[in-house]
């Protein structure tokens, strides 16, 4: 008994001196980091500081802590591989949901007033009605987006509707300062206060939002159901938008822990692709394209199973539905049942009939949308083009006469964009850009692949090239997409594309990778599989949160790419 109590005693003395050192290295990082934005960026000395040096030294402490908490917490309870690996997502999804200023994410003011608008009970679509005074202050006061203002230079603001808009008195302010002064001027602006919606009203910022030119409602019903629990509870539209913000990112976690569960293979390569920043950010943003991103992730996974069930061919189908229904471009989603490797196949279903009930489930929410669109949306009028000279049967039209134009148009495109692996660090509306974010994304991306190559692929020659093509396919049809439907005709490149749209191009070529290299290749890795995949989730949640960090510093800091202000 003597012996138990000693060696309870040593471990007991251990694990408080881990505690320890864990809690000195996070008040190290803190202090650390605080420091260095206080002497290269000036922190805590503009005009409009959000926060003093001090509480933002013990809030980055806390955060540490409570992170490394729940790492210690998962280790404990010995979590599945897939819970681990969502956790893992929905920390960093919350991270970027609160790192990011509001309304800065691709058309998120236009889906948060969706939002916004069903958490109201308005299931329908009508453009006369209008929101609560409150909405309107969120949108005055976070115009959307601050360009050119990330180097230092003149701010010019964008409003939601494409106007551009001259704050006063922001001609030589920085993105800090000017989203410093947008919560202050949101705070007065919520409280009534007379000089600010005057100047707010004079300037034109404060406007009376309306219902916006998007009417889908199934992709938002979740985020509403958050929203209208924190109205319930007296919640400003600012934290509604960050209660919104919160749920999509749990969503997108939940999708990747079902696409992770379903990976007997190629693990790593759909981890360093789920904590992708650019997939986080737009994860813990209001745009539904975080839960497009998580549909893709648990189709893609379909090929990584080892056995594919009569259950997985109706989730399969599911998924395609909804995904096809909100994107119609991602109809070539059908050809991965036929790329399948047939050792992998144990349902009653033949791979036509699997195709076939997707396309059922496309053509059931596609038939529901179109007869809402017709009951339920109305004083709209006629709904223009965002880009003059764009004509979709035109452009068709174009072409089809001319086809080989039209490839060496959109090889052209990528070319000159560098196949877009560098707006992996693109975020805002593309506005803010971290070359060290696009370039670790990459490699990211290689080393999840790398660590998939120690297993033995199921791949053949033939469901190898049914992949590749897929991937190129889909390319194109993104493509192809933009080009007829936001392009002016004839155009010599293709206007619109952003890298969040080639992802799962992305991941299927790590995996085609990771499977050709499997099998001339074979790496001794101590662990296995679990080490691999360890090692993957520890890499890929890393970059995750060093670039939730950089992008806190370049919105309320200063810019990541100079030293100083100009």
């Amino acid at each position: 008994m003597s012996a138990l109590r000693r060696a309870l005693a040593r471990r007991g003395v251990r694990a408080g001196l881990t505690a320890l050192a864990v809690l000195a290295a996070c008040a190290f990082v803190s202090v650390g980091l605080v420091y260095y934005w206080r002497v290269f960026y000036s922190y805590g000395q503009f005009p409009f500081p959000a926060v003093s040096p001090a509480v933002l030294t013990a809030a980055l402490f806390a955060l540490l802590a409570l992170a490394s908490a729940v790492v210690w917490a998962a280790r404990r309870a010995h979590l599945a591989w897939e819970k681990k690996t969502a956790l893992a997502v929905l920390c960093a999804g919350l991270a970027f949901a609160f790192v990011n200023p509001p309304l800065q994410s691709p058309d998120e003011g236009v889906q948060f007033l969706r939002t916004y608008a069903v958490s109201l009970g308005r299931f329908d679509c009508d453009a006369e009605r209008g929101y609560p005074d409150d909405v309107d202050a969120l949108f005055a006061a976070f115009s959307a987006a601050w360009t050119r203002a990330h180097d230092g230079s003149a701010i010019k603001a964008r409003m939601p509707d494409g106007d551009d808009l001259e704050l006063a008195g922001a001609e030589n302010a920085t993105s800090a300062e000017c989203i410093s002064q947008s919560y202050l001027d949101y705070a007065a602006l919520r409280a009534g206060d007379e000089a600010a919606v005057a100047a707010y009203t004079e300037s034109g910022a404060l406007r009376e939002q309306t219902e916006p030119v998007h009417f889908l409602v199934l992709p938002h019903l979740v985020q509403a159901a958050g929203v209208a629990l924190v109205r319930l509870f007296g919640g400003s539209a600012l934290a509604c938008l960050y209660a919104a913000r919160c749920v999509n990112a749990a969503l997108y976690a939940a999708l990747c822990y079902f696409a992770v569960r379903n990976c007997d293979r190629y693990a790593p390569v759909f981890t360093a692709a789920m904590l992708l920043p650019l997939c986080l950010f737009m994860a813990g943003s209001c745009n539904y394209d975080g839960i497009l991103l998580g549909l893709y992730f648990f189709a893609a996974s379909y090929y990584c199973k080892s056995e594919i069930t009569n259950r997985d061919v109706v989730l399969f189908a599911l998924a395609f539905g909804v995904m096809t229904w909100i994107k119609p471009n991602n109809l070539l989603w059908l050809a991965l049942p036929l790329v399948l490797p047939r050792a992998a196949w144990k349902t009653r279903f033949k791979k036509w009939q699997m195709a076939a009930l997707s396309v059922a489930s496309y053509v059931l929410f596609n038939g529901l949308y179109s007869l809402y669109a017709r009951l339920f949306v109305r004083n709209y009028g006629e709904i223009g083009r965002m880009i003059e000279g764009v004509s979709q049967s035109e452009q068709v039209r174009f072409v089809l006469a001319n086809p080989l134009r039209t490839a060496a148009v959109f090889l052209g495109t990528l070319y000159e964009n560098d196949f877009y692996l560098d707006g992996l660090g693109a975020f805002g509306n593309l506005d803010l850009v971290i070359p060290f974010v696009a370039l670790a994304s990459v490699v990211s991306l290689l080393l999840g692949a790398a660590l998939s190559v120690h297993e033995r692929s199921s791949l053949t020659a033939k469901s190898a090239v049914g992949l590749f093509c897929l991937a190129a396919a889909y390319a194109a049809v993104v493509m192809a997409g933009l080009y007829v439907t936001y392009t002016p005709v004839a155009m010599v490149r293709v206007i619109g594309l952003q890298a969040r749209y080639f992802i799962p191009t992305y991941l299927m070529l790590c995996v085609l990778v990771a499977a050709l290299l499997s099998h001339v290749l074979a790496p001794r890795f101590d662990g296995g599989d679990a080490r691999a995949r360890a090692v993957s989730l520890g890499a890929s949640a890393l970059l995750a949160f060093a670039s939730a960090a950089l992008l806190f510093q370049h919105y309320f800091v200063g810019p990541v790419t100079i030293l100083g202000y100009n």
